[in-house]
């Protein structure tokens, strides 16, 4: 901004000013007796500190931002602001409990309530004008102690655009000192930054020109990261694929014997079983489950190691990871006094990993990769008018989704039991965790989760001055949908092979039923199929979460002296109780050590929350159920609290 004052005798002084995102700029004018023509410039004005508010915060300009190797906001603010940590992943100042810091776009929430953090795509270090992070004794405008402020570029009255890149590519490089390990290279590491923006004013020929009055910005964005991640892990050997269990050992090198199942004797003969000659496995006991998991399962890459003893795979594991942004931004000046500008988002980001070091990756990803998935978008608008150079007001409204998808494997959607032969009693689909294979490689399970969060926010602020004092004022609305689908935790199953179909019953054991030392083998089983123990565990589908917010606030900054600023206000806040849409609660009442459901055993069956032979097997162990109403409750099983009141206070001095 360009800011001149004038008086009568006196020089007219001018200076410029760059106004940063949520800084009520104070300028000291000095001005001497002199000719009303005389004109003093004094170049930039800006101060360096903000010394009229109490606030403590860190504001990072575009020139500093270009400085930082930080592809997004988060990680800029997580790398450069004392005092606070996280970054994209629950950020929190000063050792505050996550959720306690609110992330704003050009005014707008764009913090994941659900997963903690920042929505799917965190903005971009490209197309961020300002950061300004405010760490303690923040206006009773801000509804978190500690809040991120990101304003994003907007277009000028000359045309800019750049394209960049900026590559990371370690096949360019040599290993900095030779490696005591299996590996003699780096493992594989490519990172892709690249993009490209353009803004300026709005130009139609023939049909408008926006100079001084309508401007564009868009920006566009990719990111690709490639990288390899050691994995040591043992799997079924050759001859172990065949039936052959010739060499089979325990931990120690000593020889295990497998017994063939199918010929336990009778109690009589205290369950006799006959080893199968020299441990071979005939391939007609091979069983369909056994064939598909060595089918996708790749060989040893060291077959002359034995499994039982060490690692005999040892290779790479890739991971990857995409993301995209583009965004689009207007600004157009009305009037002198009325502005607007609105701001649509679009992104999404893909990581795909290894579901752990010491698994293998199978040679079709139908399981042991993991997947995180997060679409979103998100739109602003902003009317800013003002009533007086005094009198301002600001409203805003914002609507952001996004859809964050976590599961293992590429099979997550499919019915895996029925391809494996499995029982699935509850229908869950994706893999079921498959363990105890006598290798360190196992199969990992599916365990899809999704939420799909859908925020909408208006706000209206007002800023009065009124001689020594200014005035904030305003309130905001905000309604948040949360559908939740908990983590599918053993749905389609969770199945292990153990050691005692193969191993020879130990008579001095009696009804404990031990094995005989050096018998029995988990590595055998699998080949024949014989799984010792299944699980699958019932989980409700999704949970609707409602939540409201509604908001009234009032701050003053009173500039007692030149050097004493006093800073109070009260912020009040209503928050409904969270609500489920479907009414998919549960609660207890101490009192009559009751179970308390909105619903009845039929509705809640219907609606797949449980099952009547589970909710019946409760009750035929003693569980007593009441109603809300008989517990004196509301529906929603939580009383209102409509005294929630926050107020502010500090005092700056300089």
């Amino acid at each position: 901004y360009r800011l001149t004052v004038t008086s009568g005798g006196m020089e007219t002084w001018e200076g410029r000013i760059v106004l940063l995102a949520g800084l009520a700029a104070e300028v000291n004018v000095s001005m001497k007796v002199g000719a009303t023509t005389t004109q003093v410039t004094v170049g930039d004005v800006t101060p360096m500190v903000d010394t009229s508010t109490p606030t403590i915060s860190e504001r990072l300009d575009r020139s500093r931002i270009e400085q930082f190797p930080v592809n997004d906001a988060m990680g800029l603010v997580a790398a450069t602001t004392p005092g606070f940590e996280g970054g994209g992943s629950g950020p929190r100042a000063y050792g505050l409990r996550n959720d306690s810091t609110e992330l704003t776009v050009d005014g707008a929430p764009a913090s994941d309530r659900s997963e903690g953090g920042t929505q799917g795509s965190a903005p971009e270090a490209t197309y961020i004008e300002e950061v300004q992070v405010l760490t303690l004794d923040s206006s009773a405008k801000y509804n978190r102690p500690g809040t991120v402020i990101v304003v994003t570029k907007s277009g000028t009255n000359a045309l800019h655009g750049q394209a960049y890149e900026a590559n990371e590519d370690n096949s360019v490089v040599g290993v900095a000192r030779q490696r005591q390990s299996t590996f003699t290279s780096p493992p594989f590491l490519v990172n892709n930054l690249f993009g490209a923006s353009i803004g300026g004013p709005v130009y139609i020929p023939k049909v408008y020109n926006g100079k001084n009055r309508t401007f564009f910005y868009f920006d566009f964005s990719e990111y690709f990261l490639r990288q390899a991640t050691s994995i040591s892990t043992s799997v079924p050997t050759a001859a172990n694929r065949n039936g052959d269990f010739s060499g089979l050992t325990n931990a120690s090198l000593q020889n295990l014997t497998v017994y063939n199942p199918y010929s336990t004797g009778s109690a009589a003969n205290n369950y006799s079983r006959t080893p199968f000659p020299n441990n071979q496995v005939p391939a007609s006991m091979e069983s369909p489950l056994a064939k598909y998991l060595y089918g996708i399962t790749p060989l040893p890459t060291l077959p002359n190691v034995n499994p039982a003893a060490g690692d005999n795979w040892i290779s790479g594991a890739h991971t990857y990871q995409n993301r995209n942004g583009q965004v689009l931004r207007l600004d157009h000046m009305i009037s002198d006094n009325d502005r607007l500008f609105v701001r649509f988002q679009l992104g999404s980001r893909l990581i795909a990993s290894n579901s752990s070091t010491t698994v293998a990756p199978l040679l079709n990803n139908t399981t042991n990769l993991t997947y995180n998935i997060y679409p979103d978008r998100n739109g602003v608008i902003s009317w800013t008018h003002s009533f007086s150079p005094t009198f301002f007001s600001e409203f805003l409204f914002s609507d952001s989704w996004e859809h964050y998808q976590f599961y293992t494997g590429t099979s997550a959607n499919d019915n895996v039991d029925a391809i494996l032969g499995l029982p699935n009693p509850f229908n869950g689909n994706g893999w079921p965790a498959i363990g105890g294979t006598g290798y360190s490689t196992t199969y990992s399970a599916s365990t899809p989760r999704s939420n799909v969060t859908n925020v909408y926010n208006g706000q209206e602020n007002l800023t009065k001055s009124h001689g020594r004092h200014r005035f904030q004022f305003g309130g905001g609305i905000r309604f948040e949908h949360d559908n939740v689908l908990p983590q599918q935790q053993q749905v389609p199953g969770s199945d292990t092979f153990g050691t005692n179909y193969t191993a020879l019953y130990n008579p001095a054991s009696g009804t404990s039923y031990q094995a005989t030392n050096l018998t029995g083998s988990q590595a055998a089983e699998m080949y024949m199929g014989l799984l010792e123990t299944y699980n699958n565990n019932f989980v409700r589908s999704y949970y609707l979460w409602r939540y409201k917010e509604y908001s009234l606030y009032l701050q003053d900054e009173f500039k007692a002296t030149n050097r004493l600023t006093l800073s109070y206000g009260l912020r009040y806040e209503y928050r409904p109780p969270i609500e489920e849409a479907r009414d998919n609660l549960v609660g207890f009442d101490k009192a009559n050590d009751a179970v308390v459901l909105p619903l009845t055993e039929a509705q809640m069956v219907q609606n797949g929350y449980t099952q009547a032979s589970v909710y019946n097997q409760f009750l035929a162990i003693g569980m007593k159920v009441e109603t809300p109403q008989q517990a004196g409750l509301p529906h929603n099983l939580v009383y209102s609290n409509t005294h929630d009141l926050g107020p502010r206070a500090g005092v700056a001095y300089r």
